[in-house]
Parts: structure tokens; sequence; C-alpha cells
């Protein structure tokens, strides 16, 4: 199967990558503004087998100039996604009254504008019977427990589980399944950055190994869903 993961240098999307790749099936297009991580994913695909391949598109997932060359990987090593998992994220942890504009549009560029991009940009290449992952949080999930300082990332996390069921809806007749998880606390490089010393309960390799394998079986049952994924209710 034909896998598209986006934000795949570090934390999440790095272990959802890996989760793919030991399954020794898939081909794995992922797509981040770095290229960090690249070299270990490939690795884990040649100890998986002949048929798991790791390719890697640079791009800045915020922006909409990329589209060309998605479509140009995509036509030269014929490559047709089943799935697309938007993860690409970032996060600032800043008061409210301290947010200036800049800091906005780079918590939705980052948050909610790089997967509308990406959706529009890999739709026409989707066939019947795909899906189409969205990594919300339990941040941007109606009623969960909020923090200070994350006002702007949670909102742009609840836009972009509003936009999984809207488009859930716009895709039916296409056959193709939209779902979104909300992810609470796990232990990422993003997680340490925000808050020092916390200790969260679920590691990269847990969540990653949980999204990929939502991503292949549930879009078979499930269809514009935003499903929260916590130790505790919310």
């Amino acid at each position: 199967m034909d896998i598209i993961i986006s934000g795949t240098s570090r934390g999440i999307g790095f272990a959802t990558a890996k989760a793919a790749l030991e399954h020794g099936r898939h081909r794995v297009i992922g797509i981040s503004r770095t290229d960090a991580g690249v070299e270990d994913l490939q690795e884990i695909a040649k100890k998986a087998g002949k048929n798991a391949t790791f390719h890697y598109l640079e791009a800045n997932l915020g922006e909409e100039n990329y589209a060309a060359a998605l479509n140009r990987q995509l036509e030269v090593i014929s490559f047709s996604p089943e799935i697309l998992i938007n993860n690409a994220g970032a996060l600032i942890k800043k008061d409210f009254a301290d947010f200036n504009k800049s800091d906005f549009e780079y918590i939705f560029r980052m948050n909610f504008w790089s997967a509308f991009f990406l959706i529009q940009n890999v739709l026409p290449h989707l066939k019947e019977g795909s899906h189409i992952v969205n990594i919300s949080s339990m941040g941007g999930y109606q009623g969960s427990a909020k923090f200070n300082g994350l006002s702007m990332y949670a909102a742009a996390k609840a836009a972009i589980a509003n936009l999984s069921e809207s488009l859930a809806e716009e895709f039916k007749d296409k056959k193709i399944s939209v779902n979104a998880l909300c992810p609470g606390a796990v232990q990422t490089e993003m997680l340490t950055e925000a808050f020092p010393g916390f200790k969260a309960p679920v590691t990269p390799d847990e969540m990653g190994h949980f999204i990929f394998n939502f991503a292949l079986e549930s879009g078979k049952i499930m269809n514009g869903k935003v499903i929260p994924l916590s130790l505790s209710n919310p």
C-alpha cells in the first residue's frame, strides 16, 4: 500500500512512518521541512523487506508551492496513495495577551493550513476506499481540559477536527473516509520544549503504531469521527 505522512522528521510522524515501514509491505512518502530522520527511516525500510520503501519530499507544508514537486514525485515512482496521514504541526506556548499576528498565522499555518493544502494536493490521486487521517489533539477536543498558554494551538487543532467532519461528508460520494485522532500527552520533543520536566504516559512509538493501524483498518468501518486518545476522561 502507498502511504503519505507529513511531519516525519521526528516525534509522532517519525514513529508512524516507522510503524508502516516495519510492516514490510508499504511504500511511504514522508513530507517535512527538514531531512532529519530520513536516513533512519530508509534503513528501517531496507531491513523490513524489498516491498518497504521510504521516499522523502522536503516542503514547507504551510505554503502551497510544493504541489508541483509532489506531483512529479508521485509520477516518477508510480505512487498511488491510499492513506494520507496529516501529522505535521507546531506549538507556541504563550499567554493569549502576548500573542501577535505573526504567532497566530504561524500556528494556523502549521496546524491547519498544512493539512488543508496537502489534502487538496493529494485528493486527485486518491483511490476509492482511501483513508485520510488528520492528527488533531486533546487540546482541540470539545469538552477536554485546557492548558494555559495553548489557546491558539487548541483553536487550530479544533479547526482541523471540524474540517475532518466536514470533509467526511463532502468526500462520501468519492468513497474516501476522513477521520481525526486527538492524542493526549505523548513524550515528544515538542511536548518537552513546551513543558520541561513533564513525563507523558505514552511514547511516540506507542502512538505511532496506533495511528498507523487505525489508518490501515478503520477507514472501512468509520467516517467523520473525531476520536480522543487519552488515558483519562476529557
